[in-house]
């Protein structure tokens, strides 16, 4: 939000576009990392890891 008057290029166009936003709403600022960023990290890990090839031990039983 901080960066809508450079995008839209006019503060009086923006400011009235944010007015009219946040009329009924609550702003609050998340800090730290993301929580879904984290889990596919996570993930990705998981997945680049080599996977064990099934001995016939493992196909006998």
């Amino acid at each position: 939000m901080a960066h809508w008057h450079g995008w839209i290029g006019c503060a009086t166009t923006a400011d009235a576009i944010l007015d009219r936003l946040m009329q009924r709403c609550r702003r609050f600022d998340l800090e730290g990392e993301s929580r879904r960023k984290n889990e596919a990290q996570a993930h990705d890990r998981a997945a680049a890891r080599p996977r064990k090839a099934p001995s016939q031990e493992d196909s006998m039983s």
